[in-house]
């Protein structure tokens, strides 16, 4: 099975806005505007609502592969949730022309057992944000940590693993 995070409703708000950013709202990303797909599927790394994405997968909430997974509890609606896996880090940057944003909010879930996951803000390479969460495959989580001007956020399962098995 995949061990890893679970998300969905990511709230991003463009802060500083460059003549070449195409978002100059909310960002909503819910996943449910991708290609259809049976399992799981990268998304897209450049500018995918706007955000480029390293490390990041979608996940179909109906994957008859996965049925004890954390993900059904956290797609409420929608077929799709964001998943990145224990042992890579997912990276969100703003797209091109678009220089700083403010992190509003994400829901989450762990997804085959408990999970820390450590999620830190950055400008310009330097942290500026850190916060530790404690997940759970059996309750959804809102992190709302509001942090402004950053041009990076990463997300890591300390000492995570990618495991697919038949447990």
């Amino acid at each position: 099975m995949y061990q890893g995070v679970f998300w969905k409703m990511l709230l991003i708000l463009p802060a500083s806005i460059g003549h070449e950013c195409a978002s100059s709202g909310q960002i909503n990303v819910t996943f449910d505007d991708l290609p259809p797909i049976t399992l799981n599927a990268p998304l897209p790394s450049s500018d995918y609502s706007n955000l480029i994405w390293t490390n990041a997968h979608y996940i179909y909430r109906r994957c008859l592969l996965c049925p004890n997974l954390g993900y059904p509890i956290l797609c409420t609606s929608g077929d799709y949730v964001g998943w990145f896996q224990g042992n890579q880090m997912l990276t969100i940057q703003p797209e091109l022309g678009c220089t700083t944003f403010t992190f509003i909010s994400v829901l989450m879930i762990a997804s085959r057992r408990n999970e820390v996951t450590l999620i830190e803000g950055y400008y310009n390479n330097t942290r500026l944000y850190r916060q530790t969460l404690s997940l759970t495959k059996t309750s959804k989580y809102l992190f709302e940590p509001g942090w402004s001007n950053i041009d990076k956020i990463t997300m890591v399962v300390p000492g995570g693993q990618n495991i697919f098995d038949d447990t």
